[in-house]
C-alpha cells in the first residue's frame, strides 16, 4: 500500500510547507513521487540539506531526498525557470535529478507572460509574484489555439516561433502603450524566442509524461501545495486573493489515477502568527515574540512589495481549516493534523492544544530539517 501525505498552507503562504515536506521525506522509506498540486514556480520552499540551504520554486522539496518531482495539471511549467534551478540544484547537492514528470495538460508560461505580468503591476500594482501565473491563465483562455504544446515534438521549429510571436504580439495589444525601457532588450530581442525555445527543449527531455504505471514505481506519494488557503481562488476577481486552488482538493486529479489509494494524511501548517507579501488590505501589526526576520528569503521587489506580519487568530484559521476539511466528511480514510512551525519565535502550543482538542497536533522549529 502506497503511503499519501498531503502538505497544505493554512493562511496566506510562507508557513514552512517546505519544511513539512523535507521532515516527511526525510523519515521516508522507499520511492518518492513529490507531486506539485497548484500554482507553479512563484512558489519559494526553503529548505536546508546537508548544511546547504534552497529555495525550491519549480522541483518539490523532497528532491534532496531522492523524490521525483510530478507536475500535476493544475501546474502551470516554466520552461525557463525549471532549466535554471535544475542546474542550480546540481552545483548545491551534488545529484543528478531523477526525470521529472509533468501532466500533457499543465499550462505553461513564455517570458512575454512573465513581462506583461510585471509590466502591469508595476503600472497598477496587484500584488503579483511576477512570474505571469495570472497571464498564463488568461492567455490559455483567451487567445487562438491554446492547446498549443511547445514541448511537443510534432510541431516544428518554425511553428514554435510563429506561435510564440503570436503570443508576443497579443500582449503588444493588451498592453497598448510604449513598453518600458527596462523591458525592451528582452521584448526586442531576436534571441529571447531561440532561447525559450532550447529551454522547451531541455525541459522535454528532462521530463516524462504522467501515467498510472509511472506512479505504480513510487511507496510515498507527497502532494506539496502552493500559496495557502486564505488566499484560495473564490471566483471573484479580487487582486487579495490567487487564480489557483489552494486547498485538499487539489490532489483529486492525481487521486483518479491511484486505485490503491487507502489512506491520506493531510498536514495544514501554519506560523503561530500571520505572515504575507505587499496586500492592500492586509494591515501589519507588532507581534509578540522574538521573529526572526526572512529578509534573505523573502526580499523585497517591485511586484510583491515588502513581506508583512501580524498577529493571529487562531478562531478564523480554525474555520478556514474546517471548511477546506469539509469536503473530506464521511470518509474514515483521512486523517487530520496541525503542523505548526517557527514555535521558537511564538510559543502558542497551549492555545493551539485548546482550538484543536482532537487533532494530532506537530510543533516545529523555525529552522529546516
Amino acid at each position: 500500500m502506497k503511503k499519501f501525505d498531503l502538505v497544505v498552507g493554512s493562511c496566506y503562504g510562507d508557513c514552512g510547507k517546505g519544511t513539512i515536506t523535507a521532515r516527511l521525506a526525510a523519515t521516508s522509506t522507499g520511492k518518492i513521487a513529490n507531486v506539485l498540486t497548484n500554482g507553479g514556480p512563484q512558489r519559494g520552499h526553503s529548505v536546508c540539506f546537508n548544511n546547504v540551504v534552497h529555495v525550491f520554486h519549480h522541483f518539490g522539496s523532497a528532491t534532496p531526498w531522492d523524490a521525483t518531482t510530478f507536475y500535476d495539471r493544475n501546474f502551470i511549467l516554466n520552461p525557463m525557470a525549471f532549466r535554471q534551478e535544475y542546474e542550480e540544484i546540481y552545483k548545491k547537492f551534488h545529484i543528478i535529478l531523477p526525470n521529472a514528470v509533468r501532466d500533457t495538460m499543465c499550462r505553461w508560461t513564455t517570458p512575454f507572460d512573465m513581462m506583461f505580468n510585471q509590466m502591469e503591476s508595476q503600472f497598477n500594482w496587484k500584488g503579483t509574484c511576477g512570474m505571469g501565473i495570472w497571464a498564463t491563465i488568461c492567455r490559455f483562455k483567451e487567445i487562438e489555439n491554446p492547446t498549443f504544446d511547445c514541448f511537443c515534438q510534432e510541431f516544428t521549429y518554425e511553428q514554435k516561433v510563429q506561435y510564440l510571436n503570436k503570443v508576443k504580439q497579443y500582449y503588444k495589444e493588451k498592453w497598448s502603450r510604449e513598453i518600458p525601457s527596462n523591458y525592451m532588450i528582452a521584448w526586442y530581442s531576436k534571441y529571447l524566442i531561440e532561447h525559450f525555445i532550447d529551454d522547451c527543449i531541455f525541459m522535454y527531455e528532462h521530463t516524462e509524461k504522467l501515467t498510472s504505471k509511472i506512479i505504480d514505481k513510487f511507496d510515498h506519494v507527497i502532494f506539496e501545495n502552493g500559496q495557502g488557503l486564505m488566499l484560495n481562488d473564490d471566483g471573484t476577481d479580487d487582486s487579495e486573493k490567487t487564480p489557483s486552488q489552494t486547498g485538499s482538493n487539489t490532489i483529486s486529479n492525481f487521486l483518479n489515477l491511484v486505485p490503491d489509494f487507502e489512506h491520506l494524511n493531510i498536514h495544514y501548517v501554519t506560523r503561530p502568527y500571520l505572515t504575507r507579501h505587499g496586500s492592500n488590505k492586509f494591515k501589519p501589526e507588532n507581534v509578540d515574540g522574538d521573529l526572526k526576520k526572512d529578509d534573505e528569503i523573502n526580499k523585497y521587489n517591485d511586484w510583491q512589495r515588502s513581506f508583512l506580519y501580524a498577529n493571529l487568530d487562531l478562531n478564523m484559521l480554525k474555520s478556514t481549516i474546517d471548511k477546506d476539511r469539509s469536503r473530506w466528511f464521511g470518509k474514515d480514510n483521512i486523517s487530520f493534523i496541525v503542523d505548526v512551525t517557527h514555535c521558537d519565535e511564538l510559543d502558542r502550543t497551549k492555545e493551539f492544544k485548546a482550538m484543536f482538542p482532537d487533532w494530532k497536533l506537530n510543533f516545529h522549529d523555525k529552522k529546516d530539517v
